[in-house]
């Protein structure tokens, strides 16, 4: 299986990249391509307010990228019931029209061009796991309804670790690192 992680955190020492290396080695291990883009890298930084037509060599990389990846995951910090707003932009750009779905004419749903990939979110949280798994669920359904399942993917899992102030205890590091090594193994 070829996987693509994509990571939006702005500190390359911040849990978030600590799960996405936990993911990618457990993955490699397991014989699966990695492939991973960092959002905040200067080689993956995309502009915002990039409009429909302009060439756009980042734009051309990614979709070459995501073509590639069987599976995708999501690797972020929850702010404000959501993911980073680098990762919306990625979506802006990226998911366009004509590469991840076509409108049809008189129709509600697209036709959906990213068909038979799926997707994995594991997102951290300063506040407590059960808030964002019932008040936040709002992102959940954004990614599984609209950003995601708008083009033909698949939403797998939706992982949320909270209080992550509290992970200074290294059990508790050690103990989420595992959850997510089984995670990549499914």
């Amino acid at each position: 299986m070829k996987k693509l992680l994509i990571v939006a955190h702005p500190n390359t020492n911040g849990h978030a990249y600590m799960l996405a290396h936990a993911f990618e080695t457990e993955s490699i291990q397991a014989w699966h391509e990695v492939d991973r883009i960092d959002l905040y890298a200067p080689d993956y930084r995309q502009d915002y307010l990039v409009f429909p037509g302009d060439p756009d060599p980042k734009q051309a990389l990614m979709h070459k990228k995501i073509s590639r990846a069987d599976e995708l995951v999501f690797f972020f910090p929850i702010w404000w019931f959501d993911c980073p707003a680098i990762l919306k932009n990625w979506f802006d750009v990226n998911f366009s029209s004509w590469f991840a779905f076509k409108y049809k004419k008189w129709s509600l749903t697209p036709y959906k061009l990213l068909t038979w990939k799926s997707a994995r979110i594991i997102a951290t949280a300063w506040g407590p796991t059960w808030l964002y798994y019932t008040l936040g669920a709002t992102l959940w359904i954004n990614f599984a309804i609209g950003r995601l399942g708008y083009c033909g993917i698949t939403l797998r899992s939706y992982t949320v670790f909270g209080s992550i102030h509290q992970w200074m205890d290294k059990h508790k590091e050690a103990d989420i690192k595992e959850k997510v090594k089984k995670i990549a193994l499914r």
